[in-house]
């Protein structure tokens, strides 16, 4: 999610959990302060669980209070409603049973007030501020009649802290969903593990299986019409390519470029140079190049000594060969070469180079993330697999590097 989509989806929350005249300068000043100035991407719902603090505390002199201050007292926040639980008696009449699994897991309707503030208690968010408004509010509790999820009838599914919701209790809340006709947006279906790819589903497998007709649980493999694996660099705008909080990539990479190459091709997208937002290029054969100028621009190439390159915002290149280059230019751009003595080079704020294969190397500006791997002597087996962000310290920016012994070691170009 790019920085825009994240502070209008905000500003969305804010007006849904009810905002008010200093929650809004709040928002315009600090909040909007922080997000163009940070470095790194900030989850949505972290910044959902601050408004909850804020409309559930109302905090005096808010606007003199900082993100990062915010951020702070929400978790002291969240630490004392686990104290003040024992402290709430929820009756049986403040929930209504709807759907019973039938092995200890239910999900109920909130009634009752308590109900309500247990919820929101447990779960480290403002459902309790809900209470008495027009609303639907479900959760899912377990044997013990814990919250696991929350639930606003065709608005939101929250896990703890408006986060994701643990894997063991997805199939619930799906089974819920479904049986409910229930609907809620991409933002929080992805709380599921879910993202939509209905862009996609004239090029899949007959036997996909989809929630609504076009989200895709990323937990299973993405089958194109003939059952062979599908990828699409398209693929990106909803998944990473690295999982900063692990540091692992999210994708097999080298099957990745092949394949979203391969997709390029199929979909008629074959101009070598393009231009303007969200086009797109792709080449084919040996020292073959692709270009792509624009916001949201791709560009792949495919064979030996292939060369792509793609600049503007959120831009994409990926080249697929030995002695391929891959190299993007612009504010969260990603570039990924595969091949033997392959390179990648980003130049940007919060950008990817990653080059998989035999003596890769990648270099990229302060800010950037690197990512290589290394082989054993004779290329056939893969030792490690590393990345590391360029902090002008450890890393320097502007630098060529390989990984040798799995460290990041400089290297001419």
């Amino acid at each position: 999610m790019n920085k825009e989509e994240l502070k209008k989806q905000i500003q969305d929350y804010a007006q849904h959990i009810g905002n008010t005249p200093s929650l809004s300068t709040w928002i315009e000043q600090q909040l909007a302060n922080y997000i163009d100035k940070s470095e790194h991407d900030i989850p949505v719902e972290e910044v959902e669980h601050i408004l909850d603090w804020i409309v559930m505390t109302a905090p005096k002199n808010l606007h003199n209070i900082s993100y990062l201050q915010a951020k702070t007292k929400t978790e002291k926040w969240s630490q004392k409603l686990q104290k003040d639980a024992s402290n709430i008696t929820e009756l049986p009449e403040d929930t209504e049973v709807v759907l019973d699994f039938k092995d200890g897991f239910k999900i109920v309707k909130l009634v009752g007030e308590n109900a309500y503030k247990r919820e929101g208690v447990l779960m480290r968010h403002c459902v309790a501020s809900y209470y008495g408004r027009d609303v639907e509010v479900y959760s899912l509790r377990d044997e013990h009649n814990n919250p696991h999820c929350t639930m606003e009838k065709d608005q939101q599914v929250k896990g703890k802290g408006n986060g994701d919701i643990d894997p063991k209790y997805i199939e619930y809340v799906v089974k819920f969903l479904e049986w409910s006709g229930m609907e809620v947006g991409d933002s929080e279906m992805k709380h599921l593990g879910y993202i939509n790819v209905d862009k996609f589903k004239k090029y899949l497998h007959k036997d996909t299986k989809f929630f609504n007709k076009k989200y895709w649980y990323t937990k299973n493999q993405l089958l194109d019409k003939d059952g062979g694996e599908f990828s699409s660099f398209d693929l990106l705008d909803q998944i990473p390519l690295l999982d900063e909080k692990t540091l692992k990539l999210n994708f097999k990479l080298e099957s990745f470029i092949k394949l979203s190459i391969d997709f390029l091709f199929k979909t008629g997208k074959k101009k070598n140079i393009a231009s303007g937002d969200y086009s797109k290029a792709a080449s084919s054969g040996d020292s073959s190049t692709a270009a792509s100028s624009g916001n949201y621009s791709k560009a792949a190439s495919s064979g030996d000594y292939s060369k792509a390159a793609s600049s503007g915002i959120y831009s994409k290149a990926a080249s697929s060969g030995d002695y391929s280059t891959a190299a993007s230019s612009g504010i969260y751009s990603t570039a990924a070469s595969s091949g033997n003595s392959s390179k990648a080079e980003t130049d940007g704020e919060e950008t990817i180079a990653c080059a998989l294969g035999w003596l890769t190397k990648a270099k990229g500006t302060i800010g950037s993330w690197i990512v290589l791997t290394e082989y054993s002597k004779d290329g056939t087996k893969i030792l490690a697999i590393e990345s590391a962000k360029i902090d002008g310290k450890k890393l320097k920016p502007q630098t060529w590097y390989q990984l040798k012994n799995k460290r990041f070691v400089e290297v001419k170009e």
